[in-house]
């Protein structure tokens, strides 16, 4: 095989991409009328020592006709691997008026490193300080440093299955008072080919929400899921 040959199926193995695709719908009628419904589609990219990720969703609930909940969420991340720790860019844009804010925007340059792995468990923590810029629905405009830590757990039951843990907390370092914990966890099965099902629980807790907003909020998926 020539040279070109070589260096071009060596490009074919370190340049992957994976692509995710989900969609989540309940309806109940009778003693509740509720409808929710999401989407959300992940694009992963892998270069060598290079990784990119684009994620957007966006999730509305509602109660006999009147809307319970609506977000929106746009996240990109940029990293670069070293023999010990992985060094990244990550930019994120989130609109969610029932948690308080209109626009929320934040960019974060921190390290992740994977801290457990065996064959059924991986285990990654990531720090970051993180700048915040957020637009609530009244009262003025934020704009704060702030440092966040992230744990994220994959447990392997088996090659058509997985369990996937994330919690994070983030504090704001101008007001020490208002820290954010958010926990997800979610279990996958693969159904057929490249389609899986997906349960998922996702929990947000905030010490000092926005006026007229509660500290906690917590939300159950059901999905079915593309991958390919």
């Amino acid at each position: 095989m020539s040279a070109l040959g070589e260096e071009q199926d060596e490009s074919k193995k370190s340049n992957t991409w994976k692509r995710d695709l989900e969609f989540n719908l309940l309806s109940t009628r009778g003693n509740t009328n509720l409808l929710s419904f999401g989407s959300s589609a992940n694009l992963e990219g892998t270069w060598d020592e290079w990784s990119s990720n684009f994620g957007l969703s966006f999730f509305k609930s509602s109660d006999d006709g009147r809307l319970q909940s609506e977000s929106y969420s746009l996240n990109t991340k940029g990293a670069r691997k070293y023999p010990f720790v992985d060094v990244f860019l990550g930019l994120d844009y989130n609109a969610n008026e029932f948690a308080g804010f209109l626009n929320q925007y934040k960019i974060s340059l921190g390290a992740s490193k994977e801290i457990y792995n065996n064959q059924n468990n991986i285990v990654n923590f990531e720090l970051a300080p993180v700048f915040v810029f957020e637009e609530p629905l009244a009262g003025e405009f934020l704009k704060f440093g702030a440092l966040s830590a992230k744990i994220v757990h994959r447990h392997q039951f088996s090659e058509s299955s997985k369990w996937n843990n994330k919690f994070s907390y983030e504090l704001n370092l101008k007001d020490t008072e208002d820290a954010r914990y958010e926990f997800e966890t979610s279990i996958s099965a693969s159904i057929s080919g490249n389609f899986s099902t997906k349960v998922s629980y996702l929990a947000q807790y905030r010490a000092q929400p926005p006026l007229g907003v509660g500290d906690f909020d917590g939300r159950t998926q059901i999905s079915l899921l593309s991958s390919w």
